[in-house]
């Protein structure tokens, strides 16, 4: 999977078509779903992708405009999406005023400003990218196409586990993997955590803590159906210990009482654990400040002192 974003009149359309892949473009315009559907189906993983969906975060900081997308939406798409391990390039050429089309959205004199924001979130999320100019002869396009390949065969695993309709999303190897319970009801992509009450407080617990994208990962212990109530089993202890050895996350955080049952698992493998309430349970408790929580899992994930 390839993610070639950046300003408007950086050469990324001209070099999405010159790689002869399945070529997605993408706009201000588009919505959710077209990004959702097609990434859920597989549809993404030999193909590169002309915009994504945070150029509509750089590009509505920019442009001063409200938001498209809810940070639901976005976590759903990027933290599936770093499974795929993408190859992001940021183009940066920059054009001449003299050429610049009038039509494009960005305007001219907001183009520096966009490449830098595009910079400051790409690492504000710790998102791993290259730079690229197509002027520049030490860089050819194909290497993109090279290193997809290539990080497709380590990804094998995972596209093996979207099949059963349990799988992990986040980063390949994060700082922290997050076990929930299983999947909820309304779940009907098998994302974790995609929808419903206790999915959104994740997403606002992962913008309180302030943990980038790259740093986390999430799965769920009990790999079955929507909607299934049995207790963990043999099979669940494997492929939990399989997604241990495959992501290698530095912590594990174990939420709600279903899943500290594989503490075990997880300190067999001398991985630092713990285990909190789950967000259902705050969330049926009446808790609605999510901020002690999230201060919590911050201080877990990154050795910090709390404060009192």
């Amino acid at each position: 999977m390839i993610i070639f974003v950046g300003p408007d009149g950086s050469g990324k359309t001209t070099c999405a078509q010159s790689l002869h892949l399945r070529n997605f473009h993408f706009t201000k315009d588009s919505e959710y779903a077209d990004y959702l559907k097609p990434l859920v189906a597989g549809e993404f993983w030999d193909s590169v992708c002309d915009r994504y969906i945070f150029d509509e975060i750089i590009y509505s900081k920019v442009m001063h405009r409200q938001i498209r997308h809810t940070n639901k939406e976005i976590h759903n798409i990027m933290l599936t999406t770093l499974m795929c391990r993408p190859v992001i390039v940021l183009f940066t050429h920059k054009p001449d005023r003299s050429t610049y089309e009038k039509a494009q959205y960005l305007p001219f004199e907001h183009w520096e400003e966009c490449m830098q924001t595009y910079r400051d979130v790409l690492h504000e999320q710790r998102l791993p990218f290259f730079e690229f100019d197509y002027e520049s002869p030490f860089v050819d396009p194909s290497m993109f196409v090279f290193t997809a390949n290539t990080r497709m065969k380590f990804s094998s695993w995972w596209f093996n586990t979207i099949k059963t309709g349990n799988f992990p999303i986040g980063s390949p190897h994060p700082k922290v993997l997050i076990v929930a319970e299983r999947l909820g009801p309304n779940n009907a992509n098998n994302i974790p955590f995609e929808t419903g009450p206790t999915g959104f407080m994740l997403s606002d617990v992962i913008v309180k803590a302030k943990i980038p994208w790259y740093d986390i990962a999430v799965t769920n212990y009990v790999k079955d159906v929507r909607r299934s109530t049995r207790t963990p089993n043999d099979e669940d202890n494997r492929r939990l210990t399989e997604e241990l050895e495959h992501l290698k996350p530095e912590k594990v955080l174990l939420m709600g009482a279903v899943a500290n049952k594989a503490k075990s698992i997880v300190m067999s493998m001398n991985i630092p654990v713990i285990n909190i309430p789950h967000l259902g349970s705050l969330r049926y408790s009446g808790i609605t400040d999510l901020g002690p929580y999230s201060s919590y899992i911050r201080s877990f994930v990154y050795n910090e002192r709390r404060k009192h």
